[in-house]
């Protein structure tokens, strides 16, 4: 996968298209170094999620199968989400008028619960594909060094 498929995809994934952005005038909300930038921690994140020996690779280029790519994808997402939330922490203004009130650019909490979901979401996945990979190998070593023992001799 490239980083446009993975900005593609994560746009996708998050429904982040200038048409369905009507509040930010029809633009996107997360820019493409904000997603690359999440996509590098996103790498580091899903490397070092146990067993930290079984590592998936430095780049996105290195997510080559459709499991390690649906994690690359929600990992990047989450931490695009996050990017975006601290953002609209720093953007947020409470305004008070006759007793009504208004908060203007207030989804932070919502902003940070979706991203949190979505990286135990990868987490998980990172882990369980890990111990399963880890698993598989364990298994070849131990039916090559059985099977190498047997001979016709032996039978």
């Amino acid at each position: 996968m490239t980083n446009t498929e993975l900005r593609t995809k994560v746009r996708l994934f998050i429904r982040d298209k200038a048409s369905l952005n009507k509040l930010l005038d029809n633009t996107e909300e997360i820019d493409d170094d904000t997603i690359d930038q999440a996509a590098e921690i996103a790498i580091m994140y899903l490397n070092n999620v146990p067993p930290a020996f079984i590592t998936f690779g430095s780049s996105v280029d290195d997510f080559t199968n459709s499991n390690s790519q649906s994690m690359l994808v929600l990992a990047t997402s989450a931490y695009s989400i996050m990017s975006a939330g601290v953002w609209q922490s720093r953007n947020s203004l409470t305004f008070n008028d006759g007793g009504l009130n208004l908060r203007i650019e207030d989804k932070t909490n919502q902003y940070m619960a979706i991203a949190q979901n979505f990286l135990n979401l990868a987490g998980q996945m990172a882990s369980n594909y890990k111990i399963s990979q880890n698993r598989a190998s364990f298994q070849d070593t131990i039916t090559e060094s059985t099977l190498g023992s047997v001979s016709e001799d032996n039978i």
